[in-house]
């Protein structure tokens, strides 16, 4: 799958959870969180990491649209291939119906 590919799949399945894209990050805000995931191209191969994070409204008001890094809670997101657990992945290796299948597992718990 072509990089363009995988944003662009990896965004339509985002909006199905009530995430926007703005500033090349998506954002879901609740009550008492703001939700970024953001994606990341390794400097050294051709993998993606997706990563999250969350910024507690009340430590930080008047922040909107924080950067992942930014927030209070930050991570990756482990994404499963042919049943082996990467914080990385390969997108020539990953099928459009494999990243659908592993966003969803994430949101469904």
């Amino acid at each position: 799958m072509e990089k363009i590919t995988f944003k662009k799949k990896l965004g339509m399945i985002l909006n199905e959870y009530g995430f926007r894209y703005i500033n090349k990050s998506y954002y879901k805000e609740t009550e008492e969180l703001v939700v970024v995931i953001a994606t990341q191209k390794s400097n050294f191969s051709d993998e993606i990491y997706i990563n999250y994070g969350f910024l507690i409204k009340i430590e930080s008001p008047g922040i909107q649209y924080p950067k992942d890094y930014e927030c209070d809670v930050i991570g990756r997101f482990p994404i499963q291939v042919k049943g082996e657990q990467f914080y990385s992945i390969s997108i020539n290796s990953l099928s459009e119906n494999e990243l659908s299948d592993e966003v969803k597992k994430i949101w469904r718990g």
